[in-house]
Formats: structure tokens, sequence, C-alpha cells
């Protein structure tokens, strides 16, 4: 597999969610190209602005949201429990996007493969660490393409709008998970990531912990990183975020966490499911 490491600008949050729901009623048969292309059309969906149709689908189909069965397209298992669940509204959606961008990479047991989803994390590390200041475009991709080294890759194609294609999802969260500032780009002084979101990042960190995560240490990184807020503020989010005794628990006076269960079939997913990835 060849190295990949430019994040698409051109998926954006309103296209994806367009062409989510446009899967999401074709069904798990799946369809082909040109019959959502026609369907874009008729319908005078936002996709229908778009000459091609297949730089996006590839993006979804790159974090898991889609799968090619044979020549046609459907929802992946990751894309059909999103739709059952907070993928039913836009911020949902957004929501969903951001956790599989910020995991896939770590759940694909391949690290020695640069992916789109490596990359998204890597900005989201630079822009977290980057502290109240904030950082320049210019300088993620510098911080971006400096940690590309691990993989040897003869050429990093990784660029300003690579930068976009990431933060625009990091602002399509509810809260934004960026502050509106032009020119550097931080998280905003008080964090406080929507409930939907802290969920499914939680979930994503109990899979990567096989069900139990610990809250420190490079652990705890992975989650700051995904929510983009510091370390130190892990326990307070979680616990004003997450019902006692629910869907998680906090173990240890707050060091660990654990996933118990969910009626949510996304959550569900997120912990148990199967990546749907090439």
């Amino acid at each position: 597999m060849e190295h990949t490491f430019h994040t698409r600008h051109d998926f954006t949050p309103d296209l994806g969610w367009a062409a989510f729901q446009l899967l999401a009623a074709f069904g798990t048969e799946g369809v082909e190209v040109d019959r959502i292309e026609k369907a874009a059309q008729v319908l005078a969906s936002p996709l229908a602005k778009r000459a091609d149709l297949r730089k996006l689908l590839r993006s979804m189909e790159e974090i898991g949201l889609v799968r090619i069965a044979g020549n046609k397209l459907a929802l992946s298992g990751a894309g059909i429990a999103l739709s059952g669940s907070a993928g039913r509204y836009p911020q949902g959606f957004f929501a969903g996007v951001h956790c599989l961008y910020s995991w896939t990479w770590l759940w694909s047991g391949q690290a020695a493969i640069a992916t789109p989803a490596w990359s998204y994390r890597q900005v989201c590390r630079a822009i977290r660490t980057a502290g109240p200041l904030g950082i320049e475009s210019d300088a993620v991709v510098l911080s971006v393409t400096g940690a590309a080294g691990r993989f040897n890759a003869e050429r990093v194609s990784f660029s300003r709008s690579s930068v976009n294609g990431v933060t625009a999802w990091l602002r399509a969260q509810s809260p934004p998970l960026l502050e509106p500032i032009t020119g550097r780009l931080h998280s905003p002084a008080t964090p406080s990531p929507g409930l939907t979101c802290v969920r499914f990042q939680a979930a994503a960190l109990c899979r990567h912990g096989e069900g139990e995560a610990s809250l420190t240490g490079e652990s705890a990184e992975l989650l700051a990183d995904a929510l983009l807020i510091p370390p130190a503020e892990l326990r307070r989010v979680l616990e004003e975020s997450l019902a006692p005794g629910a869907e998680f628990h906090l173990l240890g006076n707050g060091k660990r966490i654990a996933y118990r269960s969910s009626v949510d079939p996304f959550l569900e997913w997120i912990v148990h499911g199967q990546l749907d990835t090439q």
C-alpha cells in the first residue's frame, strides 16, 4: 500500500452530509456512482455542483464510512451504525466523521502506512500542543511533514489545503473545537466539547484499549488530541459529559475509563465493530 498524507479539503462537512444521506437512502445493497450523481441532480443536492464525486466518496471510504461491493458503493458497518444513531442529523454526522478520522489509523493495525487519518490526528496534536497562542497553518504543515519522517516516504504531499481538510471538520463540531480567529489555529480558551463528540471519542479510546483505557500518559494524550483539550482537563470534561454508571465507568479516582454498554448503535460499533477500510 502507498502512503497517503493529504487530507482532502473537498470532503467538506456539507458535501459529506449530503453524500451520507443519499447513500443511506439507497440502502445496504449499494449504488453506482453515476446513479448517485443523477439522484443529486434530481434532488437539487449540493453534490450536484460537483463534476466528479469520486474523490469525495474515496475520502468516505478511507475512514470506513463507505465500502465497495463490486461496482457499487454502500454504507459500511460504521456508516449503517452512524445512520441509526446521531448520524440522523448533521451535527451528529460531523461528530462521527471526526471520531473516525481521529482513530482509524490507530485501529487499523498498519502503523507502517501513512493515511489521511494519520495526518488528521497529527494536525489535531499540533494545534492542541500549540497552547493558547495557537499555530499558523504553515507551521502545522511543517509539523506534519516533520513527523512523517517515520514513514521514510519518498515524497510527503501535505499542504495548507490539507490542513483546511482537517480544520473544516474541527469547526463543524458543536460547539466548534477551534476558535474562529483568522490567521492562527487554536482551541477555545475554555474547552467544552459537545456531548456527542465526547461520547464518541471516549468510546474510541476504550476500543483502542480493548474496552478499558488509562486516562494518564500516552492514552490521555490520544484522547486530549481528539478533543483538542489539555490532558489536565480530561477528567472534568468526562465527568461533565458522561452519565455515571450508564455507558461508561470512570475508575480509580478518574484515572481510568471503561465502556459498559449502550443502546446507541454507533457507540456499540465504535467499541466492538469491525473496521471496514482498505
